[in-house]
């Protein structure tokens, strides 16, 4: 377990008492004026504001501060090396020999640490101007060899950065919550855009992924917080806008056992009524077409339900209610919608026009809790 101060705080028990240990110094600038004004005001200078450990390799270690200090651990906290100081002397001048490539901030506050999920030398880094200098500016770097050089991905965008995430499969996708709403880009930084086109234009703070289910977090200032299907992500790559159509793997899809609770108390009335049990199917196409249909078959082709998708370019998605075909009565009309369909594989067609274009196949499981009893 891991505790920031402006050092850095280490339990090795769990946080039992009797388990802590200091393994840093003071990462902070430790400016005396700043500390002062922090005790007047509820803005906190001179302390680790984000720190993050290396998914790739345990004890390589990142800390950024809000006073604007950049510091990596590579041997568990055994030392520790200031990026900042490699930039900047004492007085915060540019040093001549500094690395070379995009420059880092020097007083900015650091809102986000993010090593990689796939190589111990890449870790992305994020600041913000807006407390201490009122910019709307985006400052978004990436070292890809442990914090020697750094580039800038920030792309010409104009909004204070709050937090980055790595797509756990794909390292060409990254999310980035801004004062302006959240931001995807496909390509490393070259190009960014809005990830969604109703999502309101506030404040967002904070993000996690849960990667097993690919769901992007998404907590708000003050407005609530969004989870987001990051599922289709993980497969995009330059080659898969130079197709006419693609059909993205589809997540597995689960039977939840839905039950209607009545609540009791306040809280419990104002809960968000559950998604819709279903499974979500995405798909893209290049170039406006005349007719798009994804049917879901059986393994022994038998059509259980055709939907018909969007036409104009871009990512679509469109969803299968996990049902079999509604049964006829002996007059031939229905008697209401079929029954969920047993656990197992069933097959996905993207049908463009009359002609099958691409096909996956979705694994639908029961409600895990189900096996519990």
């Amino acid at each position: 377990v891991y505790v920031c101060s402006q050092h850095v705080h280490r339990s090795l028990g769990r946080g039992r008492p009797g388990t802590w240990q200091t393994i840093s110094p003071d990462l902070s600038k430790a400016d005396p004026g700043r500390i002062a004004e922090s005790k007047l005001t509820n803005l906190q200078y001179a302390t680790i504001y984000h720190f993050a450990e290396s998914p790739v390799k345990p004890g390589v270690l990142w800390a950024g501060t809000d006073d604007g200090n950049l510091q990596m651990s590579p041997d568990a906290g055994v030392t520790w090396i200031n990026i900042t100081a490699k930039f900047y002397d004492n007085a915060g001048k540019l040093k001549k020999n500094h690395p070379q490539g995009a420059v880092l901030p020097y007083d900015r506050w650091v809102t986000r640490v993010e090593p990689s999920n796939h190589d111990v030398d890449v870790c992305y880094v994020t600041y913000s101007g807006y407390r201490t200098h009122s910019e709307d500016t985006s400052f978004i770097y990436v070292t890809r060899d442990g914090g020697k050089t750094w580039e800038d991905l920030s792309g010409g965008m104009g909004n204070p950065v709050r937090d980055i995430e790595e797509d756990p499969d794909n390292p060409n996708v990254l999310y980035l919550a801004t004062d302006y709403g959240v931001y995807v880009t496909l390509d490393q930084g070259k190009n960014w855009m809005k990830l969604s086109s109703n999502e309101p234009d506030v404040i967002m703070m904070d993000m996690d992924i849960q990667a097993r289910e690919r769901d992007l977090a998404v907590a708000s200032y003050g407005r609530g917080f969004w989870i987001v299907d990051i599922q289709p992500f993980k497969e995009f790559d330059k080659d898969l806008f130079e197709k006419d159509a693609y059909l993205f793997e589809p997540q597995r899809a689960v039977k939840w056992a839905m039950i209607e609770r009545r609540g009791q108390s306040y809280g419990e009335f104002a809960s968000t009524p559950n998604p819709p049990v279903e499974a979500s199917f995405y798909f893209w196409l290049k170039n406006k077409v005349d007719k798009v249909k994804v049917v879901v078959k059986d393994l022994e082709g038998n059509e259980l339900q055709s939907i018909t998708g969007g036409k104009d370019p871009g990512l679509h998605k469109v969803t299968w209610s996990m049902r079999q075909p509604q049964p006829q009565d002996e007059d031939g009309g229905f008697r209401g919608r079929g029954r969920m369909v047993d656990a197992g594989t069933y097959l996905v067609c993207l049908m463009v026009g009359d002609e099958e274009v691409a096909s996956q196949k979705v694994s639908v499981i029961d409600d895990p809790i189900l096996n519990r009893y």
